[in-house]
């Protein structure tokens, strides 16, 4: 980063940027070598390296970088990164904007979608771990992928079917869908 803009009233757009997009945990400034130079909430972090971090190194390679969801060193919850490196006008990096995605708000989501007190709604990743659900204790715990269901489905692309639960002879119903790319987002694979 350059000296500029004095770090404080970078972090007070960081923290402008924060409410706008309250989707977020938090937004980090990273300079060249790694260190958190600003941040939009948590001013603890400061100071701190975060040089060996995928995310960093992505996108200081000029790559924009998306996690799948993870448990946060930083925040220790589950979230979602989204970094790309910061350029001068002349094109030479100055360092990396980051952000982490608050997954509560899916959970928030699929918790209204219940239809009844019986219901469980997941979303899972490409590899059938379950990224966000309607009960907490799931996340990043339940996986899907040795089901016969959730490999049927997923080689589908897309679909649903209607099974019986056998322990209980309640009816069970199965969606899958996989998630498009939004603008220049190209989607996680759930």
């Amino acid at each position: 980063m350059n000296n500029e803009t004095p770090l404080e009233e970078v972090n007070e757009l960081l923290a402008r940027l924060h409410k706008i997009y309250e989707v977020y945990h938090d937004v980090f400034l990273v300079n060249n070598e790694g260190k958190i130079v600003a941040t939009a909430i948590n001013r603890g972090l400061i100071g701190t390296t975060q040089r060996n971090r995928r995310w960093f190194d992505e996108a200081k390679s000029d790559q924009i970088f998306f996690s799948d969801v993870y448990v946060s060193e930083t925040l220790k919850k589950p979230t979602v990164a989204f970094s790309c490196a910061i350029l001068a006008a002349d094109g030479s990096k100055l360092g990396v904007l980051t952000t982490r995605f608050n997954c509560n708000f899916l959970n928030d989501i699929l918790r209204a979608a219940i239809v009844d007190s019986t219901s469980k709604v997941f979303i899972t990743n490409e590899e059938g771990l379950v990224v966000a659900a309607t009960n907490d204790s799931d996340i990043l715990s339940r996986n899907f992928d040795n089901t016969k269901v959730f490999s049927d489905l997923k080689k589908q692309g897309s679909g649903n079917c209607q099974l019986e639960d056998k322990k209980t002879n309640s009816p069970l119903s199965y969606g899958f869908a996989t998630g498009k790319p939004y603008n220049t987002f190209p989607g996680l694979g759930w």
